[in-house]
């Protein structure tokens, strides 16, 4: 048997460990992994010389065209991505953000064909449900289009939501939405950004009366109450369903340990972080620095260490990015800057970096 390539003197990364040995390739698959000497021959061997190989890795939350034309991400983003060892992303926001009320069976199709000319990624698309009409035709997403992941942005809600041109979301679109989707059943999931925006808008009043405008003050204002709350809210909608959630980017201590209470009564709750709440606090920050904006924001030490201790532990399912890379240009202050952080490039360089060689995960 020959084969198009062979990699040679490998330590190849598997969900048992790590294992030494070979990897062959036909026709851009792997067909074998096996000891050097019993691989099939090949037009081309790669010596690995000795270094890890790791399977690529599954981003599940991306964001793109929020700042930038879609077509303009899905070039240099899907780069980033695989510059970081990222084959496969799933993204939250695509076709632009003047069509970001439109239907997704009206998207879809130029989406995808705007995907298939220009990412370098595999690419899985997530439904955000902005109106109520993307709330009642989540089953024709998942039968038509095969989208089985559906987004509630509970912080577009008010003034955010005016600012956007967006219908407020409300505690009954979210029981709709999780209502609909748990009648598809596995793979169905609804994936929730939790926040009480209410107790932002208060907090906010007063920092800026207080005329904070440090990065600190943005941290203030968006407190772990405001992402603990809601996420005890929606676990209560979720149970009195059966609904399952996927809840994205916790990055406080308490909502962590909310999620594991539910966890541990049998709650449909799968739970998410991203690298930069494992690596970085508002404290590693100046004042002023508006490139460290993020929604949620960055926390303390303490929420890191709470974070890798619930991945040790099996409470945190995954690592995604929250991708949403912005130059920040122009911005005056914490309050005008846009909120977004790359991660595509550095989430495998951080895990291996802050988690694999600082002996916090295998």
């Amino acid at each position: 048997m020959l084969v198009d390539t062979a990699i040679k003197n490998c330590r190849i990364v598997g969900v048992d460990g790590t294992v030494a040995g070979g990897i062959a390739i036909d026709n851009g698959k792997i067909i074998a992994i096996a000891k050097d000497p019993n691989l099939p021959s090949a037009d081309r061997y790669i010596d690995a010389k000795g270094r890890f190989v790791i399977p690529g890795v599954i981003d599940p939350h991306v964001h793109y065209s929020l700042y930038r034309p879609f077509e303009e991400d899905c070039k240099s983003e899907t780069k980033a991505a695989v510059a970081g060892g990222i084959t496969t992303e799933a993204l939250m926001t695509w076709g632009g953000m003047d069509k970001l009320l439109a239907p997704y069976k009206e998207k879809f199709d130029e989406a995808k064909n705007t995907v298939e000319r220009h990412a370098l990624a595999n690419v899985v698309f997530i439904a955000c449900l902005f109106t109520d009409q993307h709330i009642q035709e989540i089953p024709e997403y998942a039968r038509d289009l095969g989208i089985t992941q559906f987004k509630h942005c509970m912080f577009l809600k008010g003034r955010d939501a005016e600012a956007l041109g967006l219908p407020s979301f409300d505690d009954a679109k979210l029981y709709s939405g999780l209502e609909i989707a748990s009648t598809l059943g596995p793979p169905a999931i609804s994936m929730i950004h939790a926040e009480n925006v209410e107790i932002y808008y208060g907090l906010k009043e007063k920092l800026l009366k207080a005329g904070r405008k440090d990065l600190k003050a943005w941290t203030e204002a968006k407190s772990s109450l405001c992402e603990a709350e809601a996420v005890s809210r929606v676990i209560a909608v979720s149970d009195y369903l059966g609904a399952p959630i996927y809840l994205v980017h916790i990055s406080s201590r308490e909502s962590l340990d909310i999620a594991i209470q539910a966890q541990a009564r049998g709650s449909k709750v799968t739970v998410e972080t991203c690298p930069h709440y494992l690596s970085l606090s508002y404290k590693d920050f100046p004042d002023d620095c508006v490139l460290a904006k993020c929604n949620p924001p960055l926390r303390e030490e303490r929420d890191v260490e709470r974070l890798w201790w619930g991945i040790q532990r099996g409470y945190v399912h995954c690592i995604g990015t929250d991708h949403c890379a912005s130059t920040g240009k122009g911005a005056l202050d914490i309050w005008s800057a846009p909120a977004g952080l790359p991660g595509l490039e550095t989430l495998l360089p951080v895990m291996l970096s802050e988690g694999v060689n600082k002996g916090r995960i295998s």
